[in-house]
């Protein structure tokens, strides 16, 4: 059976913003399911991996204080060149958070991806985990 997806203009006009960068994108998609139609409000990017956020999540224990700490980007953690290389704890970590955030009736409804399309159907594998 066929699901209905209803978006906002705006959520389009994202869309075609990112796809004219030219770059991979990967995100959340926040909105409504109900039992005849899913409704889509917003969609948010993943942000590229970042060191703190990543520690605080795997539990890890720093010491210092947060305002002193410095947010840096590991090495290991930059933004990858393509899809096959993305973290997928990092886009789970991310989807996580938002969900803590949202409203009620509001939830973390799926992912997105976008990117070019010989990337794309290089990294169907990875995108299906």
């Amino acid at each position: 059976m066929v699901r209905l997806t209803i978006a906002d203009e705006n959520v389009e006009k994202y869309l075609e913003n990112l796809l004219r960068e030219n770059k991979w994108f990967i995100g959340v998609i926040i909105g409504q399911l109900t039992a005849q139609r899913n409704f889509v409000v917003h969609l948010t990017r993943t942000p590229d991996p970042v060191e703190d956020e990543v520690s605080e999540e795997n539990g890890e224990d720093e010491s210092g204080d947060a305002a002193t700490r410095n947010v840096t980007k590991k090495p290991d953690l930059v933004r990858p060149n393509s899809l096959d290389k993305l973290d997928e704890k990092w886009v789970y970590t991310h989807a996580k958070q938002v969900s803590r955030m949202l409203p009620g009736g509001l939830n973390v409804i799926g992912l997105f991806a976008l990117a070019p399309s010989l990337m794309l159907k290089t990294s169907q594998s990875k995108l299906k985990q």
